[in-house]
C-alpha cells in the first residue's frame, strides 16, 4: 500500500513538472504569435522605405542630369561672353589706334603752322612792327602789328580749342573703354559666382539625399533584426 502511494506521489510530481513546462511553452507560443503579428508590419514598413529610397535615387539622378545640363549652358554662356569681350577689346584697340593717329595728325598740323618772325620797318619816319611767315613768304604779304596780333590771337584760340576737344575726346573714349572692361568683368564674375553657388547647392542636395538613404537603410536593417 505504501509503495502505491509513493508511486502516485512520484507521478503527481512528474505531472506538475510537465504542467510547468507546458505553461512555459504556452508563454513562448504567445510571444511567437505576437512576433508573427509584428513581422508583417515590419515588412510593410520596409516596402515603404524601399519605395522612398528608389524615389530618392531617381531624384538624385535627375538632379545630377540637371546639373550637367546647367554646367553645359554655363560653359556656352561663358564662352559667348569671352568672345564678346574679345570683340569689344578689339574694337577698343581700333578706337585707341584711331585716336593716336588723330593725335599724330594734329601734332603734324601744329608743326606745319608757319613760324612768326618779327621784323622792324620804317614807314614815314615812324617805327611799325610787322610779322610775317617763314622766309619763303613774300614781304609784300606782311601786315601791320595790329592786324597780325588779331590773327595770331584767333589762331591761338583755335589751337587751344582743338587741344581741348582732343583731350575731351580721349577722355571720353578712355571712359567708355574702362566702362566696357568693368561691365565685362562684373558679368564674368557674376556668372562664375552663380555657377559656384549652383554646384555647391547640388553637392549639398546630393549629400543630403545620400545621408537620408543610408539612414533609412540602416534603420530598416535594425528593425528587421
Amino acid at each position: 500500500m505504501s509503495s502505491k502511494l509513493e508511486s502516485l506521489k512520484q507521478r503527481i510530481t512528474e505531472l506538475e513538472a510537465e504542467n510547468v513546462e507546458i505553461a512555459e511553452l504556452r508563454k513562448e507560443n504567445a510571444e511567437l504569435r505576437k512576433e508573427n503579428t509584428v513581422i508583417p508590419d515590419l515588412r510593410n514598413r520596409l516596402s515603404v522605405f524601399e519605395a522612398e529610397v528608389a524615389e530618392l535615387k531617381h531624384k538624385n539622378v535627375k538632379t545630377l542630369r540637371t546639373s550637367e545640363e546647367y554646367n553645359e549652358r554655363r560653359d556656352v554662356k561663358i564662352q559667348k561672353l569671352e568672345q564678346k569681350n574679345a570683340e569689344l577689346e578689339a574694337r577698343l584697340a581700333v578706337v585707341e589706334q584711331s585716336s593716336v593717329a588723330v593725335n599724330g595728325q594734329s601734332q603734324n598740323d601744329k608743326e606745319v603752322i608757319p613760324e612768326v618772325l618779327p621784323e622792324v620797318l620804317t614807314v614815314d619816319g615812324s617805327i611799325v612792327q610787322l610779322k610775317h611767315c617763314k622766309t619763303d613768304c613774300k614781304i609784300n604779304d606782311a601786315v601791320p602789328e595790329v592786324a597780325t596780333k588779331g590773327n595770331v590771337s584767333t589762331n591761338s584760340k583755335s589751337s587751344e580749342e582743338r587741344e581741348m576737344d582732343k583731350f575731351l575726346d580721349e577722355a571720353h573714349k578712355k571712359g567708355i573703354g574702362d566702362e566696357i572692361r568693368r561691365r565685362n568683368k562684373e558679368k564674368h564674375e557674376s556668372t562664375k559666382n552663380q555657377a559656384q553657388d549652383v554646384t555647391s547647392n547640388l553637392s549639398r542636395d546630393t549629400e543630403t539625399i545620400n545621408n537620408s538613404v543610408e539612414f533609412k537603410l540602416s534603420r530598416s536593417e535594425l528593425l528587421i533584426y
